[in-house]
């Protein structure tokens, strides 16, 4: 369809204006495409656009907007096939910038039962 060959013509031409040094114009663009693509109900371009996004914006220092483009790429992971590469890409550097992962909290029950057996 038209609207989808305009989403990945831009797509393409984010990748022409990030390598010429127009972030700014990239960013625009993979947002662009980011609402084509959910209008489109297309999670495929979406993700690709939404990592473009993710990547470029993490590299410019443009923490909120890196932090928002991760949310979403969470959130579209599920959709992609598992055999996408930006997918692969984006599981194994996921961890170099996610907040810590906190421990799981323990019930009162288990931490009052945990006590009674270091006591008894």
């Amino acid at each position: 369809s038209l609207p989808a060959a305009k989403a990945y013509s831009e797509l393409f031409l984010g990748h022409l204006d990030a390598r010429a040094g127009r972030t700014d114009r990239a960013i625009r663009r993979w947002k662009w495409v980011a609402g084509e693509a959910e209008r489109l109900h297309n999670a495929r371009l979406g993700f690709s656009a939404e990592f473009y996004l993710y990547r470029t914006t993490r590299a410019a220092g443009l923490r909120a907007l890196a932090r928002a483009s991760r949310q979403r790429l969470e959130r579209l992971a599920p959709w992609v096939p598992a055999h996408h590469p930006l997918l692969k890409e984006f599981r194994s550097d996921r961890g170099t910038d996610a907040p810590p992962a906190r421990p799981p909290r323990r019930s009162a029950r288990r931490r009052v039962e945990a006590g009674a057996d270091a006591v008894g």
